[in-house]
Order: C-alpha cells, then structure tokens, then sequence
C-alpha cells in the first residue's frame, strides 16, 4: 500500500511540477516572444501580430498567476507527505532573496500589464513596449530561475544557510548556468509552440495575405521550437555533466526504472524533432501542430518528473 502511495504523490507531482513549468516558461520568455510580433507587425501591418500579441502578453500575466498556485500545490504535495528537505532548503537560503520576491513579482505585472491593456497604442512606440516585455522578462529569468536551482542544491546537500555572497557565488557555478540554461531552452520552445498553435488558428480566414502570414508564423515558430529541442541535446549533456554523481548514476543505468524512463522521455524528444521539422518544412496543418505541442508537454512532464524522482530538481 505504501508503495502504491509513493507512485501516486509522485505521478501527482510529476504533472504539477511539468504544468508548472509550462505556465512560468510562458510567462518568463512570452514577453520576448511580444517584442518579436511587434516587430513582424511593423514589417507587415495585414496580418494579426497585433492581435496574437496582446493575447499572448494577457496569457503570459495569467500563466504566471496560475504557476504562483501550482508552485503552493507542490509545496502543500511537500508538506502533507512530510518531505521536509524542500522546506529545510527555503530556510537556508538568504533572507533579502525571498523577501523581494513578492516585489519582484509585482514589478512584472507593473510591467506586463501595460503591454497587454494598451498593446494597440504601446505599438506605435516599439522602444517602449520592447523596454517593458524586456525588463519583465530578465526580472523573471534572473531572480527565479537561479533560486530554484540552488533550493534544489541545498536540499541534496545539506549546507549551512547561505550569506549574501555565497549565494552571487553560487550564481556563477557550471551547474546552476547547465541547468538555467537547459530550462530557458525548454521555455523557448514552450512559446514558439503556444505560438504556432495560436497562429495555426488564422490560417482557416477568409483574408489571403492573413492565412499565409498565419502559415509562415506556424513555420517560424516551429524552426524556433527546433532550433531549441536541438540545443537541448548539448545543454543536457553539460546539464549531466553538472549534477551531482549520484543522479547521474542513475539515469545512465544505476537505477533500472530511472534508466528506462529516461530512454522514454529521449525517444519523444525526437519523436518531437521529427513532428518539428515536418512543421517548420510546410506541414502547418492544426493537427500536425497540436501532435507536435502534445509530444513537447510530454517530454516536459516525463523529464521534470524524472529530476524530482531523482533529486535534481525543487519546484
């Protein structure tokens, strides 16, 4: 019975934490993504930059909204099945750290929001609206990415709580830069999917020029998405290469059900490639799309789950 237990928690975190991830992927590279249809738009005013735009700036202050309480879920998932280590971790990080997180936060919707409310005016002053989904997006990449990786390294290691300067110090390790890196990767090709999927809608109008800006937008955001997948394969290497012994020992064959699991969630990263490549190629049908969008969540919960269950990861 208690085994069952174990494989349902971990099965429930291994959706929140993927889920999770999608939504602060969204939120964190989406306004970079904003300044590249403002920029398509200003090239070719007929076609529905604008409009994709600003939905994509409203989804990325509502994804973020929806990961602040999935990453409560994960921590109420910690709490209930008495896995202290996370919350051990918290307690040794430096206090400035979490206290400017609520303000750091603000600042992105004091930033986004603007974007999103007047997208159609802040259009015509591309420097502002650049500036704006810029600041929003670093502000997320640097202050929460890194802090999550090093939760992660205090809980496998069990350190003493850090000073303001270990922590600039720990910034710059190989690890943290492997796995930030890795994550920012997958967050690149997250958008360029929300992106193609979204465009993949307005190649069904009745406005010519529309439907094959639409088309080439499904293409450019596939040769994004495979562009990232690919640059993953290296970043997972020095990723591996990064991590503590003892994970790596058993994703490359120290635990049988680590292995195997691994080896899935690799043979749907090219499964991913192949369905991308086809994509950006041409096939810009919905269903091509959406099988390609499927497969990526895929890959994404199979991994995050496989670091939890391995020790890799925090939220």
């Amino acid at each position: 019975m208690e085994a069952v237990t174990d494989i349902l928690r971990l099965f429930l975190l291994a959706i929140l934490l993927a889920m999770h991830l999608v939504c602060v992927n969204i939120a964190a590279v989406g306004p970079l993504a904003c300044i590249g249809l403002a920029c398509r738009e200003r090239k070719n005013p007929t076609g529905s930059n604008n409009e994709i735009g600003r939905w994509l700036a409203w989804l990325c202050c509502s994804l973020l909204l929806v990961g602040m309480l999935l990453g409560g879920l994960e921590i109420l998932v910690y709490y209930l099945s008495g896995e202290r280590a996370f919350f051990e971790a918290l307690l040794r990080v430096p206090h400035s750290r979490l206290h400017w997180a609520p303000a750091e936060l603000l600042f992105y919707f004091a930033c986004m929001l603007p974007v999103a409310i007047w997208w159609k005016s802040l259009s015509r002053w591309p420097l502002l609206l650049g500036l704006l989904a810029l600041l929003a997006a670093t502000n997320l990449i640097y202050h929460f990415a890194p802090l999550f990786v090093i939760i992660s390294q205090l809980k496998a290691s069990g350190a003493e709580v850090l000073t303001g300067s270990q922590f600039r110090e720990r910034l710059l390790s190989g690890e943290l830069l492997a796995r930030v890196t890795h994550h920012l990767l997958s967050a690149v090709a997250v958008v360029a999917m929300v992106l193609a999927l979204r465009a993949s809608r307005n190649q069904t109008g009745s406005e010519p020029e529309q439907k094959l800006d639409a088309r080439r937008l499904v293409q450019s955001a596939a040769r994004w998405a495979l562009a990232a997948t690919l640059l993953e394969i290296p970043s997972g290497v020095w990723f591996l290469s990064a991590i503590a012994e003892s994970p790596r020992t058993a994703l490359l064959g120290g635990a049988p059900l680590a292995t195997a699991w691994f080896v899935v969630a690799l043979v749907l990263v090219f499964l991913l490639m192949q369905k991308l490549f086809a994509v950006a190629a041409g096939e810009t049908d919905r269903r091509s799309v959406t099988t390609a969008a499927w497969l990526l969540l895929a890959v994404i919960a199979l991994m995050s789950g496989l670091l939890h269950h391995i020790g890799a990861a925090a939220l």
